[in-house]
């Protein structure tokens, strides 16, 4: 900062404006990035439809019939596996469209 006074009060004020301009160039450019970004997420949501992205839960079990497959090679389980599968069957055949609709997720 001498160095600049030393060298005479034309390179002071010279320093003062060329900070006062690089302050006002990032103030600018930080309104510019928010302005944009919020102008963006405008856009993108109104030229995209408005619908909720479904997609089937990976937690459940979807494939039944396999699983049947499989208990049917244990012999010792059989009997007890019938009874439990006779079970899911009877609320399979009553709610098979409840249980598509249950499996999807709105995020």
């Amino acid at each position: 900062m001498s160095l600049v006074m030393s060298s005479g009060p034309g390179a002071f004020f010279l320093l003062m404006a060329s900070k006062q301009l690089l302050t006002s160039l990032v103030e600018i450019a930080a309104v510019f990035c928010f302005f944009t970004e919020h102008i963006a997420l405008i856009l993108s949501t109104r030229l995209t439809p408005h619908r909720p992205h479904l997609y089937i839960s990976p937690y459940r079990d979807h494939d039944d019939d396999d699983d049947d497959d499989d208990d049917d090679d244990d012999d010792d389980n059989d009997d007890d596996d019938d009874d439990d599968d006779d079970d899911d069957d009877d609320d399979d055949d009553d709610d098979d469209d409840d249980d598509d609709v249950a499996n999807l997720q709105i995020i």
